[in-house]
């Protein structure tokens, strides 16, 4: 899956997922998110991405992150679909190195009403990893949550509550329950899932964040 030996460890994995959260959070930190409370989702994300970038442009880039490049929207070439019809995953992390190249994937979607719960676990949601379509190749990946109305926290209870009280509907593994994780200084509130993907043969680990813009 990774270039080198030392790169197919789960220790460097594990720190490569940790650096790709930091560079998330320290990008949240400047944004100003008072201007992006009622923003639509693809604005966020655009925001966010942008700002990734420009924390990489700096002179010198926050240490361990040199080599790391964003994409906006890429497209992802799993071979289901071709051109124009291929899947588009919100924000995607790359490792610049020689061989296969370390990568992470973000899927975003706002939390702000009724119909939020179901659009974040939905198909076009956390599904979009169950299914294989997105980080079929990596055993983790990322969910971001836009907060824009209530509480981090109270969103985390109900995305929990979702999980626990439907957990085949959502693939959920045994012992694989929502639960706290910290994984960058720069992030107040991350969560971890482990879902069972039978269209790939092994289960993914998901990293919740619960970005506040109010």
């Amino acid at each position: 899956m990774l270039g080198s030996p030392a790169a197919n460890t789960p220790e460097f994995r594990e720190a490569f997922v940790r650096k790709c959260h930091r560079l998330l959070g320290i990008a949240y930190n400047k944004l100003d998110h008072a201007s992006l409370r009622s923003a639509e989702e693809t604005e966020i994300t655009g925001e966010l991405a942008r700002t990734m970038e420009e924390v990489l442009d700096a002179i010198p880039p926050p240490r361990g992150m040199r080599n790391l490049v964003v994409f906006d929207d890429p497209p992802q070439n799993t071979g289901r679909r071709r051109g124009r019809k291929r899947l588009r995953v919100d924000i995607e992390v790359r490792a610049v190195e020689v061989g296969p190249k370390p990568r992470f994937r973000f899927e975003a979607k706002r939390l702000r009403s009724n119909r939020s719960i179901s659009a974040y676990l939905g198909k076009d949601g956390l599904q979009m990893y169950i299914g294989g379509h997105y980080a079929a190749e990596q055993d983790d990946a990322g969910m971001l949550g836009y907060v824009q109305a209530g509480q981090p926290n109270a969103w985390a209870a109900q995305l929990d509550a979702r999980l626990r009280t439907t957990p085949a509907n959502h693939a959920v593994c045994v012992g694989g329950q929502w639960t706290s994780c910290s994984l960058a200084v720069e992030i107040a509130t991350t969560f971890r899932s482990v879902h069972n993907r039978a269209s790939v043969g092994r289960p993914v680990v998901v990293y919740h964040t619960l970005l506040d813009f109010q």
